[in-house]
């Protein structure tokens, strides 16, 4: 992604790269977090690990490396937070339960019979196939998974044919897109409808097919009474900043280390619609008040010392 911001004097000067999405901000504040944790030792107790994860963005995340190695499975207790562009500076997230959902993605290769479009019955059109499969999908999130449970099916990728030639029906077809749960129940719940969806209409059109339903990152999960004792902190640190959103359908690779010990993960506001920080992740503007980054501080000191007492 090519960076939008001159008004930066550490703008991207890699063409087609740019942080877009704070985690440079994270590894500063956990680097200046743990130092200075290493010169206060005597406030505390037990051990403390600064974790920093590499690949969060690249699926299946480095968070689920890092875990597989067995290095984390005696820790009790994991912390993070994220900063969060379109939430106002100041502004802390908390909450108990799903916090981000699982994203998974899914592709579907359809091959149908081409032909010339002056003669379509002697041709299998897979676009008519794809997209009756496009708008049966969204039957589940409408009509079979309950509306209290939140998911979202995006077909992103729709791919067939060729604009050189107009006038002819393709052969195949490409389809693929994201989907988005809470709970496991909800995750499985989609793929079964989904393959069966993809299968009725396929067959119904004699066409072969291909469906592959690629599990991402879990959704992560905060442990309750670790959340609460977070969000005690919180509050006296930043009295009436804490809030408690709806769970993020966005994708945290965090949710790994959460499957081996309680955890907590929040959201740290870094917007300021007045500096023009207010862009979304992964959007070629966005950039984040920095200000910030002595609220994430000031949260992984105060939690490294009431957890480790």
């Amino acid at each position: 992604m090519q960076e939008e911001r001159l008004d930066l004097e550490f703008e991207s000067e890699v063409p087609g790269v740019m942080h877009a999405c704070g985690h440079d901000g994270h590894a500063s504040i956990l680097m200046a977090a743990m130092k200075f944790l290493a010169n206060h030792t005597d406030d505390l107790s037990g051990e403390i690990y600064g974790v920093f994860q590499h690949a969060e963005e690249l699926p299946p995340g480095g968070a689920q490396e890092m875990v597989a190695t067995g290095l984390f499975d005696d820790f009790d207790f994991f912390y993070g937070h994220h900063l969060f562009s379109t939430l106002p500076l100041g502004t802390i997230d908390i909450k108990p339960g799903p916090n981000s959902s699982n994203s998974d993605l899914y592709e579907i290769k359809i091959q149908g019979r081409g032909g010339h479009a002056a003669q379509p019955e002697n041709s299998i059109d897979p676009v008519i196939v794809g997209s009756a499969i496009i708008q049966q999908l969204q039957t589940i999130v409408s009509r079979i998974a309950s509306p209290f449970d939140p998911i979202v099916i995006s077909n992103t990728v729709f791919q067939a044919g060729n604009a050189a030639a107009m006038n002819v029906i393709p052969d195949s077809s490409y389809l693929a897109g994201s989907v988005r749960t809470l709970t496991d129940e909800a995750r499985q719940l989609v793929q079964a409808h989904m393959s069966s969806i993809i299968k009725g209409i396929c067959d119904a059109y004699n066409v072969s097919y291909t469906f592959d339903f690629k599990l991402g990152y879990d959704s992560v999960m905060n442990d309750e009474a670790t959340t609460a004792g977070v969000r005690e902190i919180a509050e006296n640190l930043f009295p009436n900043k804490v809030t408690s959103l709806a769970a993020s359908l966005g994708g945290e690779d965090f949710s790994a280390f959460s499957r081996v010990a309680p955890s907590t993960y929040i959201w740290i506001g870094a917007g300021n619609s007045e500096k023009s920080y207010d862009y979304p992740h992964h959007h070629p503007k966005f950039a984040i008040d920095e200000e910030s980054f002595l609220i994430g501080l000031k949260m992984f000191v105060a939690v490294a010392k009431a957890f480790s007492a």
